[in-house]
């Protein structure tokens, strides 16, 4: 049975380790084995069984025209004269070159024993160009060879030009062409143009070319981004405007294009490429029956404690049907070389150590499971083991060897991360882990379908604590490759409201002790696996063309967690803070002191306060400044003071002096008494104030007072306690005396007016004073005075100083609050 499937996938892999080299004729006749070359359009396809196929590859000869007048193809020189400055016949061009192309090809193990093991082969090699036969490619026959792993293929290329009666020199549309350039047969090839810059000496690179021979003026599709003859505008290589090419895979204007520097006139920049799609089939009549025994499904790794599960297909080859076909599984601990204990699934007709039947080119699946232990393990299968029953001389594929990896979980990895003080939330951006985590694959025979798939999973398993997760860095699995590297990037944020406290909501969590962290663990986990299908072809019997064949196998990712200890600092405040004590006395309190100092503590003033806290993104910069309501008020209190001063402006005996020195010397001039008139006998001399029978001795004096307060108030209006001390300092001023007074009504009477009771002949005295509260004298005269200050101002006045205070993240708070603020 034929299968496209198988043909598909063996030029897809050859094809990936094609090389292609120029040698002489002579480089790859050794071959091993015999093989017989049968080529399309001359020999037919063999009718024994064909054993393998592969191809086709679609090789490549590229050859550039220099203005120089050659053709050059790598290190070789053409040149025209040596044409015979004829340069439209291919062959000419062949026979100069003069060697032949070998195709080295890359074949995988099961292709190179297929090939090896048959003696005598032949192969017949065709092209898929459509319409034609590999004699349209080469001359003469291909040789073949099969050594060290690989197909060597030697032929001689053929060129193919266009035969139409039009050149270049008809298609473009201005000048003339010193070189009559070839154009290549688009059923074989295609012409190309080395692009410069048309304004300055710039390569831009190569470009493909278009050509329609049923149409040879169309210009080239506009979305191919290449260039027909038609769309050259001049013999300097200028390009007509209005289309679009690529060279260098980046899209140029054709305006800004030219085809060479000015070296298109004579032939230069114009190369030709020439296709060589070819394709093999093998075919041999040596083949012969087998028993094969295969891996299905073989782990490449698997986690410590996971079910492992393998799978193996046992084929027969035999045109008849084999019977009581034995086998063996060893399944061992590689660290202890003890058995593993195991369970064994398979097909209805699979007993315990044997198979009892396997129809005519049949199959049956074998399975093994077994719990993985914290060791490698080695599994060996083998089958027929003698190769008695059946008969068979291929034993090789009889046994199998395999070790399953074990992959260990890596311990936790430990990181931190803090929230201080005045954090609402933190972003974080961490590696899920200071390692590669990687899963590796290993080929069980044959190669690679396809890539290997799968992913690493990221868990967070705090979800409640890294909020916004996300893992970068971690692509699902879709690559060409056994070694599968994954090193994800954990993004996140940390929030304070996650630990209790949220002072922006109003809610403070209680926390006795600052200085110790709450504690709270992120914890993420990782795990995961990849798997990757293989190829392999089997052929069952002498009459069948091979079988494509497919496994899997697959690799664990280690698992492993990270944990993050986030500690979150916590500190809303005191409920209280102890107050400042400040004083409450009075300096200098005699009788004596001129000046008294008072002090006494400020009324107390409850003030609402707030916290500026902010945001910290992953790199430690803080943002997003927030104002917060503190959780507790506080008291605003101060030292309140004041300074009393008195000062005696005039006195008593000041302001009687003056008489009362003329009244001692007898002077009689009036002019002398004008307070007061003393008595000027002599007997009085001694006596302070003698006032002259008749007269009054009222009394005199100017005291004046000052009153100073300091006071912190939520208010710029005046204050009680400056005005109580100004009252109380006035109303403490008294004046006191016993001298009889004779009032209008001819009656004795003290300083008030108030009667005074006989005594004899005379009459008791009686003390009286005067006070701001009670100033009158005799007969109702206002005897104490109250003034305002002598120079007729207030005697008020007041300086209003504001204690400053901010609410802004950067500005300046007076001293005086921050003394009853904490931070």
């Amino acid at each position: 049975m034929k299968r496209n499937a198988s043909f598909v996938l063996i030029m897809a892999l050859l094809a990936s380790f094609f090389r292609l080299y120029f040698v002489s004729a002579s480089a790859a006749n050794a071959t091993a084995p015999n093989i017989e070359v049968l080529i399309q359009g001359t020999d037919q396809a063999p009718s024994t069984d064909k054993i393998a196929e592969c191809g086709p590859y679609n090789n490549v000869i590229e050859l550039w025209h220099y203005s120089g007048g050659y053709w050059g193809y790598k290190n070789l020189k053409i040149t025209d004269k040596s044409l015979g400055n004829n340069l439209l016949n291919p062959d000419a061009l062949a026979n100069a070159l003069n060697e032949e192309i070998i195709f080295e090809i890359d074949i995988n193990t099961d292709l190179y024993e297929k090939l090896i093991d048959s003696k005598d082969i032949k192969v017949f090699c065709s092209t898929t160009l459509p319409g034609k036969t590999l004699n349209d490619l080469f001359y003469g026959k291909p040789s073949i060879a099969v050594r060290n792993k690989k197909i060597y293929v030697s032929a001689k290329p053929k060129f193919h030009f266009y035969k139409g009666r039009l050149l270049y020199q008809d298609l473009i549309q201005d000048g003339e062409l010193n070189v009559k350039i070839p154009i290549a047969d688009p059923e074989y090839g295609n012409n190309l143009y080395a692009i410069w810059k048309r304004t300055s000496k710039v390569d831009w690179g190569g470009a493909g070319g278009y050509f329609d021979k049923n149409n040879p003026y169309a210009h080239a599709p506009e979305d191919s981004y290449k260039i027909a003859p038609s769309q050259i505008k001049n013999d300097s290589g200028h390009l007509i405007s209005g289309f679009e090419l690529k060279s260098k895979n980046i899209v140029r204007k054709s305006e800004d294009s030219s085809v060479g520097y000015y070296t298109f006139k004579n032939g230069g920049a114009v190369g030709i490429q020439f296709y060589y799609p070819i394709k093999f089939d093998f075919y041999s009549d040596k083949t012969e029956s087998d028993i094969s025994a295969n891996f299905s499904l073989i782990p490449s790794s698997v986690k410590e404690n996971e079910q492992v599960l393998a799978g193996i297909i046992i084929k027969s080859t035999f045109e008849e049907k084999v019977e009581n076909l034995h086998f063996k599984w060893d399944i061992i601990n590689k660290a202890t070389n003890t058995p593993i204990t195991t369970s064994f699934e398979g097909h209805a007709l699979v007993r315990e150590g044997h198979i009892t039947e396997i129809l005519p080119n049949g199959e049956v699946m074998l399975y093994t499971k077994f719990q993985m232990p914290n060791a490698d393990v080695g599994i060996r299968f083998e089958i027929n083991k003698d190769g008695l029953n059946p008969k068979e001389t291929r034993l090789d594929n009889n046994i199998l060897d395999a070790t399953i990896k074990v992959v260990l979980p890596t311990p936790p990895e430990i990181g931190q991360f803090d929230l201080n003080y005045n954090i609402l939330s933190k972003k974080v951006k961490y590696p899920v882990s200071e390692y590669d985590i990687t899963a590796q694959l290993y080929l069980p025979r044959g190669n690679w379908y396809n890539n290997a798939t799968g992913s690493l999973g990221v868990t967070n398993g705090t979800t409640d604590l890294l909020r916004n997760f996300v893992d970068t860095n971690n692509p699902y699995v879709d690559e060409d490759s056994t070694r599968i590297v994954r090193n994800p990037i954990i993004n996140a944020t940390i929030q304070r409201s996650d630990f209790g406290d949220k002072p922006i909501e109003g809610v403070w969590l209680p926390w006795s002790d600052p200085w110790t962290p709450k504690t709270r663990q992120g914890i993420v986990t990782y795990s995961g696996s990849v798997s990757r299908r293989y190829e392999y072809t089997e052929y069952c019997n002498s009459k069948c063309s091979g079988h494509y064949r497919q496994g899997t196998t697959s690799a664990s990712f280690p698992s492993g967690s990270n944990i993050q200890n986030v500690r979150t600092f916590i500190y809303n405040g005191m409920p209280t803070i102890k107050p400042k004590i400040y004083d409450n006395k009075i300096d200098f309190n005699n009788t004596n002191s001129e000046q008294k100092n008072m002090y006494w503590t400020s009324e107390p003033y409850k003030y609402n306060v707030i916290r500026w806290m902010c945001h910290e993104d992953e790199n430690g910069g803080l943002y997003n400044w927030t104002k917060v309501n503190g959780q507790y008020q506080r008291t605003f209190t101060q030292q309140n003071s004041a300074i009393i001063k008195w000062s005696t402006a005039s006195t008593m005996k000041n302001d009687y002096y003056e008489s009362r020195a003329a009244a001692k010397i007898g002077e009689q001039a009036k002019g002398k008494y004008d307070k007061a008139i003393f008595a000027t006998d002599k007997t009085f001399k001694s006596l302070d104030y003698p006032i002259r029978s008749g007269y009054y001795f009222n009394p005199t004096g100017t005291y004046t007072f000052t009153v100073e307060t300091v006071t912190y108030k939520p208010t710029q209006a005046d204050t009680k306690e400056h005005k109580d001390l100004v009252n109380s300092a006035i109303n403490a001023f008294r004046y006191e005396s016993d001298l009889m007074y004779i009032n209008k009504d001819k009656k004795a009477v003290n300083l008030q007016g108030e009667l005074l009771p006989k005594n004899g002949n005379s009459f008791k005295r009686k003390a009286a004073s005067l006070t701001a509260q009670d100033p009158t004298g005799v007969d109702g005269v206002v005897l104490l005075n109250v003034l305002d200050r002598t120079d007729s101002q207030s005697r008020y006045s007041k300086k209003v100083e504001e204690i400053y205070h901010t609410e802004t993240s950067d500005g300046i708070t007076h001293e005086y609050w921050k003394a009853i603020l904490e931070g």
